[in-house]
């Protein structure tokens, strides 16, 4: 539904807690941000989609 998305990682910017495993057999997770430009005509069926999965 976006109309441009990018990642970046931040694992320089983290402070605490930001990195994580599974299991300790796991490689450790790199901290992401991702940046999405939606527009406002697509916003009402995310946000229902977003409630849909959050309310289960």
């Amino acid at each position: 539904q976006a109309t441009l998305k990018f990642s970046y990682c931040v694992q320089d910017e983290a402070d605490s807690c930001a990195t994580g495993k599974w299991s300790y057999d796991d490689v450790p997770m790199k901290p992401f941000r991702t940046v999405m430009l939606i527009p406002m005509d697509k916003m009402g069926v995310i946000m229902d989609k977003m409630t849909e999965y959050l309310t289960v």
